[in-house]
């Protein structure tokens, strides 16, 4: 029950977790945790958000996917 999205830049863990509180404040799915993942891949670095969930609705993740994109640009 782990899902990734790509982030485009590295972030701090206070800048995490204030956009997270704020995502989850401002919407109705908020039965997730977080965490920063980066991933080496061929000879690059990708930073990525990590969310867990039981209860995430994989219907719904285009619209995470907006909301952390539109915090963490």
């Amino acid at each position: 029950n782990r899902y990734f999205f790509e982030i485009p830049r590295k972030l701090k863990y206070d800048e995490l977790k204030n956009g997270i509180v704020q995502i989850k404040n401002n919407c109705d799915y908020h039965l997730f945790d977080s965490f920063l993942v980066a991933f080496f891949y061929k000879n690059t670095v990708k930073d990525f958000i990590g969310v867990y969930s039981m209860h995430c609705e994989e219907n719904r993740f285009a619209e995470l996917k907006k909301q952390l994109n539109s915090i963490f640009k």
